[in-house]
Formats: structure tokens, sequence, C-alpha cells
């Protein structure tokens, strides 16, 4: 099927018994939250009288059909969701935000329980699915686990980090890591990268010298008390507890900031405004 074959990622999720409570409307409300995500491709199929339907259904071979309802486990009335993407972070931010939304709608989230997990060791480095390139998962500051440093040149993409993230009802309400401390660990991370020697000289030789003089093992964890707050109080939207939260336009409701900046002060910034020609 086209719709499998031109995207490189393809992942979906069930949800039990709500098939029939389903209607297009329904599935049609979270279209929005598909784009705020950038996920272009996502189908709801129903298996109702031990058949798929949807309007994919009729794209796909029987084989096709009969691969899915085993592969998801299907049994009457299930629901199932399936996203595609060509970028993998983008799918699974989609179809997580829209799981997310399926389980309260469909009272499967316990109320009033704070279900908290820790995410660890997360990779060191990932692959830019725009570019092809080499990135850190985080910063390139991140100490990879010791247990890993043989694999820094060789196998990058296989490099665990020290780096920590604690979960709460679903929500990241914190997380941080390790840093490096030692200078040639830092360098070698650099030169994966892609920085030569020249250019780790000049944009991070003062940051490389400091480590001669013995930096101590370092990290740190930062919690969001917005989120947090937002998650303790009961709502889904943290501009519920924001004091001065900025609408769907990034304006500020009480002060219609942003304003115009005065000529004057633009001068003292050393900032000069050029005007678009208009077409």
């Amino acid at each position: 099927n086209s719709l499998f074959k031109d995207n490189k990622y393809v992942k979906g999720f069930k949800i039990e018994g709500v098939a029939s409570e389903t209607s297009r409307k329904i599935q049609d409300e979270y279209n929005l939250t598909a784009k705020k995500f950038n996920l272009k491709s996502y189908i709801f199929i129903k298996f109702i009288n031990n058949k798929l339907e949807g309007s994919v259904v009729k794209f796909l071979s029987e084989d096709e059909q009969n691969r899915i309802i085993k592969l998801f486990s299907l049994n009457e009335n299930d629901l199932l969701v399936i996203g595609v993407s060509n970028i993998l972070k983008t799918l699974n931010f989609g179809l997580g935000a829209i799981r997310s939304q399926l389980a309260k709608k469909y009272n499967l989230i316990k109320p009033n329980t704070y279900d908290i997990l820790w995410v660890v060791d997360f990779p060191l480095f990932e692959k830019s699915e725009e570019t092809g390139e080499i990135t850190p998962c985080h910063h390139p500051f991140t100490r990879p686990l010791d247990k890993d440093l043989d694999k820094l040149e060789s196998e990058p993409y296989k490099v665990y980090s020290y780096t920590y993230d604690i979960v709460m009802n679903g929500y990241e309400a914190g997380g941080g890591g390790l840093r490096i401390y030692d200078q040639d660990v830092q360098k070698r991370i650099f030169n994966v990268l892609g920085f030569s020697d020249e250019d780790i000289k000049r944009k991070f030789g003062w940051f490389i010298d400091a480590l001669k003089f013995g930096t101590p093992p370092h990290g740190g964890l930062a919690f969001g008390l917005d989120r947090l707050t937002m998650i303790l109080s009961g709502t889904d939207n943290i501009r519920d507890v924001i004091a001065f939260p900025k609408n769907l336009s990034a304006v500020c409701p009480m002060t219609n900031a942003p304003q115009p900046v005065d000529n004057d002060q633009l001068k003292d910034l050393g900032i000069k405004v050029i005007d678009k020609e208009e077409k």
C-alpha cells in the first residue's frame, strides 16, 4: 500500500472495546493535534463483525488486513490508530499525543493518581533525518556511559549517556544529566560530531582549556514547576497555572505584549529594522 511504502516509519496502537463509539466526528477532532506535531498521515481503523472498517481498508489487500489483525491481536470492537512518517520523532510525538487524548476521552486514566517513572540512559547521538548528520540527542557536553567509551568513534549510535527524565502521568516533569569533566572525552565528542581540531580550538578552546584544571564530576536536575503545578491542580492546560500566559498567537492578553519598540531603544541596542518590500 502506497500509504505505508512512501513512509519510512509506521507505528500504531489499539484501544479495546471503543470502536463503535468512535464516530467520524470524533476522529476529526484529532486533526488539530496531529497538525500541531506535524503528523501529516494517521488513520483510524475499526475491527467490527470480524473485519476491518475504515476509509483506508479498501486500499489494503486481504493479506495485509490479516497481517494487521494478527499483529495487533485485534478483537471485536477494537479501535486501531496507525500513523506514518519519514521522521521518527514526528511520528512518536504525534501518535503519543493522540493516544493520550483518546485515553482521557474513554476514561482509561485513573483519576487522582500520580504515576511516576524515571527514563534513564538516553542515547548520546542521533542521526538527523533532515540532513543525515550525526547530532547530540541532548547537547555535546553530556557525559557518555563509561562502559560505552570504546564505541565513541566506531559505533557512536550505540553509545548511551548519563541522562535522566522524570515522567509523571505521561508528562515530562523534570530532567537532567551528568556533564563531561574530562578534557580528552570532550575533545573526542567534538571530533565525532565533525569538528576539526581548529574548529574546537576556535569555538570551544576556552572550555576545553578549563577542563585541564581539575573540573570535578558534576551534573544537575531541573523540575518544571509550572508543569508540576498543572498536574497537581488537575488541569491539562499549562496556561491555567502561569501568572501571565501567552495565547496561541504568543500575545500576552494582559499587556498586549509584544508591542512596537521605540527607535531610540533600537538605536541604543544597535539594531536596525528593515521593512520587507511588498510584492
